[in-house]
């Protein structure tokens, strides 16, 4: 199988030369290999065409579209595959077959944006991270691997359930009711300036799974909150709040400076 990617640069995508694909696109026929183009930065309409391949005379077995699809917001993806393609059906479904050349898949083992679990490790460091989520038995759907805060391991069956109430950039609100306690996992980037809270109380993000969220929650309903206040917004408030606080009182001297010129 072999990958092709569209290189992003800074608010564009080099593609790569002239020919290319087509010559890839031989190479992979000769020998009976699948062709798989990687378009989540270029599809749908980002280079001009509806997709980058369009610019030279080939087509791929299968096209991988991601946050093409969603636009990095709404959680859905896509894979498109050429009739000829032989997939994996224990996790993929056909959705659509309408078209004389390409099917569209559901991958039935794909996690939601956010769910609990109730199994978790805590690695040394963060490469110790990368190699645990790398072991041929982790499982993401039901552990998580954490720098910083307590292993879980419940073994019996746990319930719960979550759901998303709000999303928006700078602030996302999780609805969790959980039989015990375990971890809310959320699959968006870790990042600097998140803060967390749980029913209103300040509660730690940890960095989850190498790259994501996750925050501790007890076992009960409970509402979680992730709002993006990095230091350096507390800073610019807190100048903001100095700045007003002086041009009122500079306003007030100016004011009754004049008042008693008129008197």
């Amino acid at each position: 199988m072999v990958w092709k990617f569209s290189i992003p640069a800074f608010r564009y995508c080099l593609n790569t030369m002239d020919g290319y694909l087509e010559k890839t696109r031989a190479l992979c026929d000769k020998n009976n290999i699948v062709f798989v183009l990687d378009e989540i930065q270029t599809g749908l309409g980002r280079t001009g065409k509806l997709f980058a391949y369009q610019y030279e005379n080939m087509k791929p077995d299968m096209l991988v579209l991601g946050k093409a699809l969603g636009g990095g917001v709404i959680p859905v993806s896509m894979v498109v595959g050429s009739k000829e393609v032989t997939l994996d059906w224990d996790k993929f479904s056909l959705a659509f077959d309408g078209d004389p050349e390409v099917d569209v898949y559901h991958n039935e083992m794909a996690l939601p944006r956010a769910f609990v679990v109730h199994q978790a490790t805590v690695a040394a460091d963060h490469e110790d991270a990368w190699t645990q989520i790398q072991e041929p038995g982790f499982d993401p759907a039901t552990t998580v691997v954490l720098e910083g805060g307590n292993a879980v391991d419940l073994q019996q069956a746990v319930q719960a359930s979550v759901e998303v109430v709000r999303y928006e950039p700078n602030v996302v609100e999780i609805e969790v009711d959980s039989e015990a306690e375990g971890y809310l996992f959320l699959s968006d980037p870790y990042y600097p300036g998140w803060r967390a809270e749980v029913d209103g109380e300040p509660a730690t993000i940890l960095r989850a799974n190498y790259a994501f969220r996750a925050v501790a929650v007890p076992a009960g309903s409970h509402r979680v909150t992730m709002a993006f206040r990095p230091g350096t917004w507390y800073a610019g408030l807190g100048i903001s709040v100095f700045t007003a606080a002086v041009l009122l009182i500079l306003g007030v001297w100016v004011v009754l400076r004049r008042g008693r010129r008129e008197t």
